[in-house]
């Protein structure tokens, strides 16, 4: 009852749990990562290693994920109350040094979106792995979208076959995450995929940022829509998108993109 009258009715964003991978005095800058559904931020151990020691490394739990606080009221988990979680967190690290790169994968692509959207001044630059953008506007959407569409929404919609179905998914590893044991965990996962994948207005924020943008994807990935991200990478001047041979992971390709980006702006911006 608190949590609801703090979080959803005082609108008082949550404080993640978060992990500093690595601090230095005399850092380049800061680099935060932001996990997909269904993850935890566990999944960049790898590629915070691979970062320079120059830079510091900020891992975060998202709403609902890993050890972070798990609201069971509806609308706990949108885009906005994610990016809001992350600059709490970020303002209470206290050891975060300019410029600030955020990287997210998956759906925490989407949340970097509304971050630099909301935050445009604390964020440098954006960096999405596979990000699944999807129109708002049915009109508009190509066939792939409407079928991942209504498939996300079956999950929603249908919790007990769903269930089965994803931990299907998960074991013939079409997806590098932990079998799902916990129903009410898988709750939460419901809630992410509702109100930040399937609510999303991620397209319309993209077409409109200011933010240095770099976008990759994989030319494999079943449920990133290459069109979409290319189609934005002519509209807006601030966005670079790449395509490389992967599927919906991050590869170690996509890391090493990552990183020569951050190191190209530095590198700019030092002139």
């Amino acid at each position: 009852m608190l949590d609801k009258i703090l979080h959803k009715n005082l609108k008082i964003p949550y404080l993640l749990n978060f992990q500093i991978l690595r601090s230095n005095e005399k850092s380049k800058g800061t680099i935060i990562f932001l996990h997909g559904i269904a993850s935890s931020l566990g999944m960049w151990k790898d590629a915070a290693s691979q970062a320079s020691e120059d830079f510091d490394v900020l891992v975060v739990d998202l709403i609902g994920h890993g050890r972070s606080p798990a609201p069971e009221w509806h609308g706990s988990q949108t885009l906005s109350a994610q990016a809001r979680a992350v600059a709490r967190t970020i303002l209470h690290s206290r050891t975060i040094k300019k410029p600030i790169f955020l990287v997210g994968h998956s759906m925490g692509s989407l949340i970097a979106v509304e971050f630099a959207k909301k935050y445009p001044l604390i964020v440098n630059q954006i960096l999405l792995l596979s990000p699944p953008i999807y129109r708002e506007e049915p009109s508009k959407q190509i066939t792939q979208e409407k079928l991942l569409k209504k498939g996300y929404r079956d999950i929603v919609d249908n919790p007990e076959k769903a269930f089965e179905f994803v931990n299907l998914v998960i074991k013939m590893g079409l997806v590098r995450v932990k079998p799902i044991k916990d129903t009410k965990y898988f709750d939460n996962l419901r809630e992410s995929l509702q109100t930040a994948i399937i609510e999303q207005d991620t397209y319309a924020a993209l077409s409109k940022i200011k933010v240095q943008t770099r976008i990759i994807y994989g030319a494999l990935d079943p449920v990133v829509i290459g069109r979409t991200i290319r189609n934005l990478g002519r509209k807006n001047r601030n966005i670079t998108t790449t395509r490389v041979l992967a599927s919906h992971d991050p590869t170690k390709t996509m890391i090493k993109e990552v990183y020569k980006s951050i190191n190209k702006f530095i590198k700019e911006k030092n002139g």
